[in-house]
Formats: C-alpha cells, sequence, structure tokens
C-alpha cells in the first residue's frame, strides 16, 4: 500500500495510536518478559507504511520511551540507569530505522512506479490514436477511448473479444500473418493497412504491434497502436490525382477535349458520375459532357441532370452556381429539411429516390468571369461528401478553368496569328502587285516620254520648222531684191512681201506657245491652282465638245508647286480618260478642303466604268494618278456604276 495524500496530523495520530495499541498489548502478554520490543516494530512497520518515514521515526521514538518507562528500572522514569540499560535498547532502535528505511525506499519505488503507470495510462486514455493490449493470441485485454472514437465499439463491446472484430473479411489473412510474426518473436512496425469500424465503414489505418515481457523476458502481452491515416490517405490521393489532372490538362488546347477530359478523370475517383455545363456567347447553358461510373446510366443520369440539376428557377444547381460563383454541397441528401436546406424538397425527395446521397456543384471560374459548372454526384458508392471533398473539387475546377482560359488565350493567339499572317500576305501581295505596277508604270512612263518628246519634234518640225522655212525662203527673197539680184519690185509689193513674212513669224510664236503650253501651263504658275483648273475644264470643253461645270469655294488656296501640279495632271489624266472612254456628254468637276485634305472630285454621266477595270494594272492612266497622290499620302478612289457614269475623288493632305 502506498501512503495517499493526507493530512499530516492523521498520519502521525494513526502512528501514535498504532504505538499506544502496541504498548498496551506488550504490558497485557507474555512479550512483556520475553519479547517486549516485537510488537513495537510491528507499530513502527505500520507506521511508516501508511505515513512514511516522519510516522515512523514518531513511532520508534514513542516505543523507545515507553520501553524506558515501564521496562527498564526504576519503573516510572525516563533516564537510563547504565549502558546495560542503552545497549539493550540499540538492537530496538537500530531494527527499527532499518525498517524505516527499507519501508521508505520500497514507497518510493511503488509511488514512482505507480506514477508511472498513472501517467502511461493518461496519455493511453488521451491519446488520439486506438491503443489496445491484447494476449498473443488476440483477445483484448484493455481499449483505449482513442479505440473507442476510432471503431465505434465501447470498452465493454470490445474487451474479452477477438482483434479480428476490426479485420475486414479480405483481410484476415493479415490477422494471420501478424500472430505468426508475434509468436516467432517479431514485431510488427508501422504498416499500412485497412480497418473496418463497427458501422461497416472501412478505415485507412497505420498499425504497429509490440510485444510486452516481463522482467524475466517472457511474453506477456501484445501492443497494439492503431492511427487513423485516412487524411493523410485522401490528401495522397488527391495530390495523385490533381497530379494526373495538371498532365491531362496540358495535354490538350483544345478547351471542349480538356472539359470532357476533366469528367472522366473525376470517375469514379471523386464521383460515380460527374457532368460539365459551360454558359455559351449568347448566355445559354450548355452540357460539354457526362461520365458515369456505370455507361447504362449514363442516359438516366443526363436526364436527372436535365430535369433537376439544370433548372434556371431552382434555387441551387447549375444555373445558380454560374449566376453566383459559389459552390454547392449537399452532403447527405435528404428528405428532412434540416438536411435539404432548400424550399425544393419535392425535388430533393425525388433524387433520392432515384438513389443519390451525395452533391457537389463547383463553379468554373476564368479571371473576371464564371463561364461553367462541374457535378459532381455520388450514388452506387454510398460516398458522402464533405469539406475536403469540397476543396478537392474546387481545386480541379480551378485547375480546369485555367487550363481552358489558356487554351482559349491559345485559340485567340493562334487566331491573330493566322489573321497576322493573313494580313502580311495580302501586303505582300499588294506590295508585289504595287511593285509590278511600278515597273510597268516606269516603263509605260519611259514610252510616254519617248513618244511625248517624238509629238514635241514633230510638232517643231512640222509647225515650226515649215514656218521657219518659209520665213527663210521669203527672208531669201527679199534679200535679192533688195541687192538688186533680181526684178525689181515696187515698194507696195515688198510691204506686202514683208506683212507675209512677220505673219509667218506670228504664226511660229504661236504655235511654240501651244507646245509650251501643253507642256507647262502658264496659269498654273500665275494665277494659282483653281484658276488652271478651271482654265483646263474651258478648254477641254472646247476640244471635245463636252460640257463641262467647275465649281470651288476656295478664294485662296496656299498650296506648294508640288501639290498642286498633281492635282492638275490628275484632273488632265481624269479628262483624257473621259474624253477616251466615258462616251459623257456632261463633265462636273469641284475642288473643296475638308479635315485637313484637299479634295478634287470629278463626276461624268457616261457609261461607267466597271470595277475590273477600276483594278486592271494595265490601265497606266489610273495608276498614274494614284501613284501622284501616294507620293503625298494622299489617295484615288474611283467608282463607277453602268450606265450612272463615273466618280474620280482625289483626297491629298494639305
Amino acid at each position: 500500500m502506498i501512503p495517499a495524500k493526507r493530512p499530516p496530523l492523521l498520519n502521525f495520530a494513526v502512528a501514535l495510536v498504532v504505538s499506544v495499541l502496541a504498548l498496551v498489548l506488550t504490558l497485557t502478554t507474555p512479550l512483556r518478559t520475553g519479547s517486549p520490543f516485537v510488537l513495537f516494530i510491528v507499530a513502527v512497520m505500520i507506521s511508516t507504511r501508511f505515513g512514511g518515514w516522519g510516522p515512523g521515526v514518531f513511532a520508534t521514538l514513542f516505543a523507545t520511551a515507553a520501553s524506558i518507562y515501564v521496562s527498564i528500572p526504576p519503573n516510572g522514569a525516563l533516564g537510563l540507569a547504565s549502558l546495560d540499560d542503552a545497549l539493550r535498547l540499540a538492537p530496538f532502535m537500530l531494527i527499527a530505522l532499518f525498517v524505516i528505511v527499507l519501508i521508505s525506499r520500497d514507497l518510493a519505488a511503488r509511488t514512482k512506479a505507480e506514477e508511472d503507470a498513472l501517467r502511461l495510462a493518461a496519455a493511453v486514455s488521451s491519446s488520439e490514436d486506438a491503443i489496445v493490449l491484447k494476449t498473443l493470441e488476440g483477445t483484448i485485454q484493455t481499449w483505449n477511448p482513442g479505440a473507442v472514437r476510432l471503431f465505434g465499439y465501447s470498452a465493454d463491446e470490445a474487451i474479452g473479444k477477438s482483434i479480428q472484430i476490426i479485420y475486414p473479411p479480405d483481410r484476415l489473412d493479415e490477422f494471420e500473418n501478424t500472430l505468426a510474426r508475434l509468436k516467432r518473436g517479431e514485431s510488427a512496425d508501422h504498416f499500412d493497412t485497412i480497418r473496418v469500424a463497427k458501422n461497416g465503414k472501412r478505415i485507412d489505418v497505420s498499425v504497429s504491434e509490440m510485444l510486452m515481457r516481463d522482467a524475466q523476458g517472457k511474453v506477456i502481452g501484445v501492443s497494439k497502436v492503431v492511427r487513423d491515416i485516412t487524411e493523410r490517405k485522401r490528401a495522397e490521393a488527391a495530390a495523385r490525382f490533381l497530379a494526373e489532372v495538371s498532365d491531362v490538362l496540358a495535354s490538350s488546347l483544345d478547351y471542349k477535349t480538356t472539359l470532357a477530359s476533366v469528367a472522366r478523370l473525376a470517375v469514379p475517383h471523386i464521383a460515380d458520375w460527374c457532368a460539365v455545363h459551360v454558359k455559351a456567347e449568347d448566355g445559354t447553358i450548355q452540357q460539354l459532357a457526362l461520365s458515369h461510373v456505370d455507361p447504362a446510366k449514363v442516359e438516366l443520369a443526363q436526364e436527372l441532370q436535365r430535369r433537376y440539376l439544370d433548372d434556371p428557377n431552382a434555387p441551387f444547381g447549375v444555373p445558380n452556381v454560374i449566376q453566383t460563383g459559389k459552390p454547392e454541397l449537399f452532403a447527405h441528401i435528404t428528405a428532412e429539411p434540416s438536411v435539404a436546406a432548400t424550399d425544393d424538397l419535392a425535388a430533393l425527395r425525388l433524387l433520392i429516390n432515384l438513389g443519390l446521397k451525395s452533391l457537389m456543384v463547383v463553379p468554373l471560374i476564368a479571371p473576371g468571369r464564371t463561364f461553367g459548372a462541374i457535378t459532381f454526384v455520388s450514388t452506387e458508392s454510398g460516398r458522402y461528401y464533405d469539406q475536403a471533398d469540397l476543396a478537392l473539387a474546387q481545386d480541379l475546377a480551378h485547375r480546369a478553368a485555367l487550363a481552358v482560359d489558356n487554351a482559349r488565350l491559345y485559340d485567340r493567339a493562334q487566331s491573330l496569328n493566322e489573321e497576322l499572317d493573313r494580313r502580311v500576305a495580302e501586303r505582300t501581295a499588294e506590295l508585289e502587285t504595287a511593285n509590278q505596277q511600278l515597273r510597268l508604270l516606269a516603263g509605260h512612263l519611259q514610252s510616254a516620254r519617248e513618244d511625248e518628246r517624238i509629238n514635241v519634234a514633230r510638232e517643231i518640225h512640222d509647225e515650226i520648222g515649215t514656218l521657219m522655212t518659209a520665213i527663210k525662203m521669203d527672208l531669201a527673197f527679199l534679200g535679192r531684191e533688195i541687192g538688186g539680184n533680181g526684178a525689181a519690185k515696187s515698194p507696195d509689193a515688198l510691204r506686202e512681201q514683208i506683212s507675209a513674212t512677220t505673219k509667218l513669224v506670228d504664226e511660229a510664236i504661236q504655235a511654240l506657245h501651244e507646245i509650251v503650253r501643253e507642256l507647262r501651263p502658264g496659269v498654273l504658275d500665275h494665277l494659282g491652282l483653281r484658276a488652271a483648273l478651271e482654265w483646263q475644264m474651258q478648254e477641254f470643253q472646247e476640244r471635245a465638245k463636252i460640257e463641262c461645270q467647275f465649281t470651288s469655294d476656295l478664294d485662296e488656296l496656299e498650296l506648294d508647286p508640288q501639290r498642286a501640279t498633281a492635282v492638275f495632271r490628275i484632273l488632265q489624266e481624269v479628262l483624257t480618260n473621259v474624253a477616251r472612254h466615258a462616251q459623257a456628254t456632261r463633265v462636273d468637276a469641284s475642288l473643296r478642303k475638308e479635315d485637313g485634305y484637299l479634295i478634287l472630285q470629278v463626276r461624268d454621266n457616261g457609261k461607267g466604268i466597271s470595277e475590273e477595270q477600276v483594278h486592271n494594272v494595265g490601265r497606266f492612266g489610273l495608276l498614274g494618278m494614284r501613284e501622284r497622290a501616294h507620293v503625298f499620302d494622299g489617295d484615288v478612289v474611283i467608282h463607277g456604276s453602268p450606265g450612272e457614269g463615273t466618280v474620280v475623288t482625289v483626297r491629298i493632305p494639305v
């Protein structure tokens, strides 16, 4: 017996009572004369055992004093008469002290052992792990609270039963193998396996079994520690699943293929069937994929999805999740309103009757928008979703949304690249066409320049040359007349001859002016662009016999000579084309400024130019007009309608 924590006064009172009792018995029995200290030794032992070394010493001192008082002469005195009397008491005191020391040490050892046992028991009781003591054959001897929480059996239900009650039927061979190892003296350290709870739930656990031996090394039982590793296994499985998902998501840049792959991967890992919905550009919600653990039930799953989970008016389901961007979790689908958490109880009851156990709907969220949702449903497996499952589903949806967003960005980038390639190809073709046109135009200009030179030379030769020859002949004739080498003529005849020669000179000068005016009209340099255009229209009307009208609201126009020349030459080319091809009877031209551009518009009422003729690279007149405008970052737009004439609009920035 280990002395409990008692009041010290009680311990000493007990020592006093025991010591007095020992004294009375000693005085009233034959022990007084034979062995007077025997009962006192017993009193010391009892006092020490009950109260510790302090009461033991008290009992020893009381016994010594009592012995001196009643047994050692002179009786009734507390003093020692001789050394022999002291020697008679010495053995008793030594034995008493020895007994006190032995019992105190034993008490200290027992106290420590019991405290250790109590600490161990407290640790076992407070442990989250299931700690079970069993016999070597597997009979349960102790069953801590951790085991109660993990397996559902109370201590009364488990103690005395075989440990096989927590083994799944398909793993009873583990029991036999472990028993054989333990009987061989081997322990089983930390192996992962599955055990079953009272309600039939299978639990992932880590198990350690250690042999217990007594002081002599004999096996007295087995200590079994079972740790619930369900969360660890779930985390490991989730990590493997998400890694697989990431690989699949990275394998395709087609978002439809990506989302269909998500539905296939989710079954049966986290759902018995899974559906993916996306929101189309027109706002409608479309089912993109549905996968079921039983292919024969895909049609039924689609019907359930369509009737209840896709209802836009329901306070739950895919439309609600897409609208709010918040996930929904129905951990236990039941007819109880407190669990259903919805007013649509009839729909939920029908879902229960159709076998649904648990349901999650999570949104697909890209930056700034919710574009879809994924539905996870538990049926045949009987799995009930919790917050950890919801977190896994949201993680999956987040990865899928990022993959879809990346796929869409890739598609957009591809479209932009294709558009860029198309524009580059078009621009390249345009440049090649422009280069070809420029080469043709350069050749045409070279030919036109040579033709113009020939025309100028012909006009000089035919008109001025002829006139000069006639003038030379007249002057030669006059020279002979004046020199007296020819027949004499009257002064009137000479004056008439000189007048005719003067007329020839005037005609030569006029012809020369006409040639110069064709090369560069002086009115453009002296009177400006507006006057030059108006003059050109009048000249064209007189020459082509086509009615012309020119209008302009520009009284003063400050324009550099280069731009003025370009606009004037373009009008000349337009009028030339009208005369050659339009079969028009009227031409209207206007000149104005608008938004920083000088705009010349020429309209005729002829047969109209066709689009094919507008884009014909062989029409050098049109090409020349465009190039004159392009020099100044301007443009020439030509539009014609059959039977309604042609409109040429020239825009040059000023």
